[in-house]
């Protein structure tokens, strides 16, 4: 009867365990498998009364196993899963269903019995172990409740496992859709600003191709720099832009364009000085490097310029200078916001590209008004020195050629007096010939003492280092030039003079007097201007010297001897100048249609041309024979001269040579070389031609130089005589040769030269 009761109450114990075991899933639904598992551990433990309970997990993220161990309430073990997973690895690794197993005690001493119990089919989950030392361990009961537990923990463990899957599956899932997210909208907002980009790009270089069109167009640099503010304020939204340019030889900012700035602010910074601490702008020309100012209010640069800039609502200012190709400063680019702020890249590079093109803007007006100014004076220097030639081969009278020279320095240079000085070596003072009242001899009292006292002579700075250099001497400035004196100074400022220039008179080399060139006001002197002031005194001293002559010898053979040397000159120079003025035509035409380099080409050959003509000139004073002939044959000078006149022109120029050359008398050279440039000035003056041939011939009797041009001619009526073709015959006659001239309407001219080689 009480086995009867004692096996129902274990029958009861049994089914309690078993429903509690069933239970168990409920309790760890939805837990994750380390929870699953301690749970499992607990409730066996203290169910079946067990001295320990050890489980491992396989971790299915990583691999690496989970381990957790229990131990009986009356035990106080500290042992960790570690220690008990290596100490029953063992059987672990190769355990076989006839569990339980008699194992060292892995607590301490004895045995133990240990049952294994897989969680998977293959153990793929993990595995249990328990472990008791009741000999009786386990029972069939025990058996059945582990075996029942290790099959709901299994379940719960796929389950946790497959739900912990889908968890990773979505959450990885979840992250991936947020970070293709973060990508796209930062593709998306990377794609908006390369797009904004583009557009300021394009809307850039189309602004930079109107300028530039703007630029070769020529037109007028306000509009240009009106156009480039107009363009950087539609790039960058918000901004106030200003150009300033540098005054030329000078310290001072000047108002270039501002379109958006107000007049009042245009106005107070009109003229600022540059300085190393004058604002934005002046310390960018200053330094010669970009001044970026984020904050106006609170920069030290902005001491003097604060209040102004602060009354107009302006906060931040950021200018680069504008360089020149030789790194010059030509002047400044501003942009100004009305709140502090730095710039960013793509502005910084709006100020780059838009300060390069100011720079070419205002280095192509400035070469355009260089050009223009030295076309001018080179082609003032052709007229002159050409109307002064026709004077002094048509002028009897020196002196009046001498007046002429000095009215036409005077009207050159725009001067308000031109006076004639000679030295005097009887009394070693400066003697006034003419000023330029007309052709009226001037009075003693006209200039001061300085220039009768010799003993005063000597002193005066001025006059010294002109004898002592033989060249042209410039005092730019009366009132502080520290070889002016005091009396001298107070004579001149009296007569309006505040600067002024004087030019030696030279005969062989030493200087016999001067020209004095003075002005009330005006720029510097150009060097064209000196040197041509310099060949006309060269002519005034050759009509001094003519007009000498004529004090001494007989009248007639002093007006034959005069004209002689005039045509000398008309042939050398005015001949000479021809192409001078040919080239500046062709200089200006090349300008006015935009051909820089072509311009300046022609302006490099006109001044060629005219130094030799000026060379020239200086030369005749000693001796009239051509310097080319001195450095080259005969052909050889004819064949430069010929191309240097016609380069750049419609003319083409063209050379034979026949027979064997021989040497000729120099008469004969340099009167065949004056023919020659007879006859291609009227070419070029006259004939209209494309084509003109030259050609040589020598033979067994004669050597014969020919020219023909396909010009359109003239009518030989026997009055045709002017100066050039009487010239010619002239030369001709006098080395006993012949000239024989063909022309007709419209079928060109040949003109043809022939001297006897005896």
């Amino acid at each position: 009867m009480e086995q009867a009761a004692n096996e129902i109450k274990r029958l009861k114990t049994c089914i309690n365990n078993l429903i509690s075991v069933r239970a168990l899933p409920a309790i760890w639904s939805g837990g994750q498998p380390s929870q699953i598992l301690s749970a499992l551990l607990d409730v066996l433990l203290e169910m079946l009364s067990l001295d320990f309970a050890y489980a491992r997990l396989m971790d299915s993220t990583n691999g690496t196993p989970v381990e957790m161990v229990r131990f009986a309430q009356d035990r106080n073990l500290t042992a960790q899963p570690q220690i008990i997973g290596r100490a029953l690895n063992s059987w672990l690794e190769d355990f076989a269903d006839t569990s339980p197993l008699l194992v060292r005690n892995p607590l301490g001493d004895g045995e133990v019995s240990v049952l294994l119990l897989r969680l998977g089919q293959q153990a793929e989950i993990g595995v249990f172990v328990a472990g008791s030392k009741r000999p009786d361990f386990p029972t069939q009961t025990e058996r059945l409740l582990l075996n029942v537990a290790m099959n709901g923990a299994t379940i719960g463990l796929q389950e946790a496992r497959f739900l912990g899957e889908q968890k990773r599956v979505a959450e990885e899932l979840d992250e991936r859709v947020a970070r293709r997210t973060s990508q796209l909208r930062a593709a998306n907002e990377e794609l908006e600003r390369e797009i904004a980009a583009r557009k300021q790009a394009e809307a850039l270089l189309a602004g930079e191709k109107r300028l530039l069109e703007m630029v070769a167009r020529g037109d007028s640099l306000t509009l240009i720099l009106d156009a480039l503010c107009r363009l950087v304020e539609e790039l960058a939204s918000g901004s106030l832009s200003s150009i300033l340019l540098l005054e030329p030889n000078g310290n001072r900012l000047r108002h270039g364009a501002a379109r958006s700035l107000p007049k009042a602010y245009i106005d107070a910074i009109d003229g600022s000085v540059i300085d190393a601490s004058a604002g934005s702008c002046g310390t960018a020309a200053y330094r010669a490097k970009s001044v970026i100012v984020s904050d106006i209010a609170n920069d030290p640069l902005w001491t003097n310029y604060r209040d102004v800039a602060m009354s107009h609502g302006l906060r931040a200012c950021w200018s680069t200078p504008i360089l020149s190709s030789e790194g010059k400063v030509l002047g400044t680019f501003a942009i100004y916001y009305r709140e502090p702020r730095t710039p960013t890249p793509q502005e910084l590079e709006i100020i780059e590209r838009t300060t390069h093109l100011a720079s070419i803007a205002l280095e192509r007006k400035r070469a355009e008004n260089a050009l223009r100014a030295s076309e001018q004076v080179a082609r003032g220097q052709a007229e002159a020195l050409s109307q002064s030639l026709d004077i002094l081969a048509t002028t009897p009278d020196p002196e009046k050629f001498i007046g002429q020279m000095l009215r036409t320095i005077r009207g050159l240079l725009n001067a308000q007096n031109v006076s004639l000085w000679l030295f005097d070596e009887s009394s070693d003072s400066l003697v006034l010939r003419l000023q330029t009242d007309g052709a009226k001899r001037a009075t003693a009292d006209a200039t001061g003492t300085s220039m009768k006292d010799p003993l005063s002579l000597k002193q005066n700075a001025i006059v010294q280092e002109l004898l002592l250099t033989a060249g042209p001497v410039i005092c730019a400035d009366v009132e502080r030039d520290p070889r002016i004196s005091e009396h001298w100074r107070d004579h001149l400022q009296q007569n309006r003079t505040n600067r002024f220039v004087v030019v030696p008179i030279l005969v062989g080399g030493q200087v016999r007097g001067l020209i004095g060139v003075h002005h009330s006001d005006r720029a510097t002197y150009e060097p064209e201007e000196i040197e041509l002031t310099q060949a006309l005194a060269h002519q005034v001293m050759l009509a001094i010297q003519l007009n000498q002559s004529a004090e001494q010898s007989q009248q007639a053979a002093i007006l034959e001897e005069r004209n002689r040397m005039a045509r000398d000159i008309h042939d050398t120079l005015a001949q000479g100048l021809t192409g001078v003025i040919v080239q500046l035509q062709a200089a200006e035409d090349a300008t006015s249609k935009g051909y820089k380099k072509d311009a300046r080409n022609h302006l490099q050959n006109a001044r060629e041309s005219a130094r030799h003509g000026l060379s020239e000139a200086r030369r005749s004073v000693r001796a009239l024979r051509p310097q080319i002939l001195e450095d080259a044959t005969f052909w050889e000078a004819l064949q430069t001269l010929i191309k240097s006149a016609t380069v750049g022109t419609e003319l083409h120029a063209e050379f034979q040579l026949r027979g064997k050359v021989r040497d000729l008398p120099e008469k004969a050279q340099e009167n065949f070389l004056h023919i020659g440039q007879e006859a291609l000035t009227n070419t070029l003056k006259y004939a209209r031609a494309t084509r003109f041939e030259t050609r040589l011939s020598y033979n067994a009797r004669e050597v014969r130089l020919e020219f023909r041009d396909d010009g359109k001619g003239f009518k030989l009526n026997g009055q045709h005589g002017g100066f050039g073709l009487t010239g010619m015959r002239e030369r001709i006659d006098k080395i006993g040769g012949s000239l024989a001239i063909a022309s007709a309407r419209g079928k060109g001219t040949k003109i043809v030269v022939a001297f006897p080689d005896k």
